[in-house]
């Protein structure tokens, strides 16, 4: 499991050991369960070289053209400790936005094991549109994610949201609304408000 100061793995291991998951690729790779292969991740973190990656990106994209369930289910497997597959979850066009797909990340954003992975959770869902349900746990993670750069990322996903899906902006500014109340956190409470400038101006306390 990837730890705080670790770097990401690169592309081309993930999307390697991503499509050996999905059994395109031989040998025991294939047969490795979603535990296994977030081991085998962590020992290939460095192993890639940067000229497979091309090729191995057009794999992954002929890969989820031909089957995108199996290839949302493999990238989710592997996205409760990679925030590389979230980034590859939103980026194919044929996975971003699908039912399945929005509903990981909302699940890793909320009970993800890592501050790390939470926070990529909730970038991904601030880069898609949302329905209301989304909107509503954002803001929930918002108001009750125990760190504070989770919190003001939620923030942030909501006024993506709210960008991406207007007719949620009511429902998005509700949710800013109620966490405002209740943070104390002085770069959360800027983020909320900047996620909601209708809100208006913090009052000035004991000035």
């Amino acid at each position: 499991m990837p730890r705080a100061g670790q770097r990401a793995a690169p592309i081309g291991v993930l999307i390697a050991l991503l499509l050996a998951a999905c059994g395109t690729r031989g040998g025991d790779a294939g047969r490795l369960d979603p535990g296994a292969l977030a081991d085998e991740l962590g020992r290939a973190r460095s192993a890639a070289a940067e000229d497979r990656e091309t090729t191995l990106e057009e794999d992954l994209a002929a890969r989820v053209a031909s089957d995108p369930d199996r290839a949302a289910r493999g990238l989710i497997d592997v996205a409760w400790t990679s925030t590389e597959s979230l980034a590859v979850l939103v980026d194919e066009p044929a996975l971003a936005g699908r039912d399945d797909v929005t509903r990981a990340l909302l699940e890793i954003g909320a009970r993800g094991e890592t501050a790390e992975v939470r926070v990529a959770a909730l970038r991904a869902l601030g880069s898609l549109p949302g329905d209301a349900r989304t909107a509503s746990e954002v803001g929930r993670i918002a108001r009750r994610d125990p760190d504070a750069l989770v919190r003001e990322t939620a923030a942030d996903a909501l006024a993506g949201i709210a960008e991406r899906s207007p007719e949620q902006a009511p429902l998005v500014a509700s949710e800013l609304a109620l966490a405002l109340e209740t943070e104390s956190d002085g770069a959360v409470r800027a983020a909320l408000l900047d996620a909601a400038p209708t809100l208006g101006d913090e009052p000035d306390g004991d000035d």
